[in-house]
């Protein structure tokens, strides 16, 4: 656990660059994973369904790891369990990237004010990618209204030179 601490750490503190290739994107996240498994045990689960075509795709930098941060402290279902499903695609000329759990969902009173790493992600977006990028936060797809958490980010798709 202290490895992956002190290489998020040192990636945190080297990077440089606002856009970073989706696949050293999920490579931070993998790591900041594993340290939260470490806290969490078996209590979490989390589900990548990255489309390979999409993998050398430019995203910001640090884009999920604070969603991820929302769904793990917000996502827990009634049976104290988190299960988190992340999936990136591209549709036409946009990357689409989706973080769903299965917590109590988010309500009518989450959706008038949002937190601080959502806020900050659609601010982040909309500096980078002006009104080329959309973050939508609602229900999660296929559950009741009160049961699961989305959270949907479009980008401009754009490859890291070969």
């Amino acid at each position: 656990m202290l490895l992956r601490l002190s290489t998020l750490l040192r990636r945190s503190l080297d990077e440089e660059a606002h856009e970073v290739p989706l696949r050293q994107e999920l490579a931070f996240v993998n790591d900041y994973l594993e340290i939260q498994r470490g806290r969490f045990g078996d209590q979490l689960t989390v589900r990548l369904g990255v489309d390979p075509m999409v993998l050398d795709a430019r995203v910001p930098v640090f884009l999920l790891q604070p969603l991820l941060e929302n769904a793990i402290e917000h996502g827990k279902g009634d049976d104290n369990r988190t299960t988190i499903s992340v999936s990136a695609g591209r549709e036409d000329d946009r990357l689409c990237v989706t973080l769903e759990d299965n917590g109590p969902g988010i309500g009518d009173r989450a959706l008038m004010r949002e937190g601080i790493g959502l806020r900050n992600t659609r601010a982040r977006l909309h500096h980078l990618y002006g009104t080329g990028a959309s973050v939508q936060l609602g229900s999660a797809s296929g559950t009741r209204e009160s049961c699961g958490t989305r959270v949907e980010i479009r980008i401009p798709f754009s490859e890291t030179p070969s």
